[in-house]
């Protein structure tokens, strides 16, 4: 009887260590699924708080660098306005300064054609000139003419002397005269033949 109540006894408080160890495996097991599942919450969350603060980062980085290009790009599309406006106001000015240059230029053509047509309208009075330079020149030569007149007479007047000095010489040597005479004779003779 004795051993029999030993036996229930030890079978009792076995059975009863069983299930308090399966309630003590149970207690921990929950508590470790706890902690995990606290662990993964926490991790998650903390990898959501992180992606969004990565996200938000991005995001700012992104409208930063949206900003900053557009702004580049605006800075630049207004330095090429102003460019553009400036090259075309240069090429405006320097057309102006090429017309007014093409106005003066013909303007100088122009006068320069009217002066030579002007001049050569003007030729009858330039011939008329010249005529009146020819009769000064030729009224300034007519004394010469006159001058050279009584030279020429005075030229005439010497030889009629010299002749007659000859003829007197003759008279007063008549066999020279004679021989001359014959001489001159014989010359017209020769000439004859």
């Amino acid at each position: 009887m004795e051993i029999r109540s030993f036996l229930q006894e030890t079978k009792g408080a076995r059975e009863k260590s069983g299930r308090d160890m399966a309630a003590n495996l149970r207690k921990a097991t929950m508590a470790r699924r706890s902690e995990v599942r606290s662990t993964m919450n926490g991790l998650r969350k903390s990898r959501e708080k992180e992606t969004r603060e990565y996200h938000d980062k991005a995001t700012a980085f992104m409208r930063d660098l949206t900003n900053g290009v557009a702004g580049m790009l605006a800075k630049f599309s207004k330095e090429d306005r102003e460019r553009g406006v400036r090259m075309h106001q240069m090429f405006a000015s320097y057309g102006r300064d090429r017309m007014e240059a093409r106005a003066v230029w013909e303007g100088n053509l122009s006068h320069r054609h009217g002066g030579a047509q002007a001049s050569h309208h003007s030729t009858p009075m330039g011939g008329s000139t010249a005529e009146s330079k020819h009769e000064a020149s030729s009224s300034h030569h007519e004394p010469k003419h006159e001058a050279s007149a009584p030279h020429a007479e005075s030229k005439h007047e010497a030889g009629s002397s010299h002749s007659a000095e000859a003829s007197s010489r003759a008279s007063r040597h008549p066999l020279t005269s004679s021989s001359q005479r014959d001489s001159s004779g014989d010359r017209s003779g020769k000439g004859m033949k």
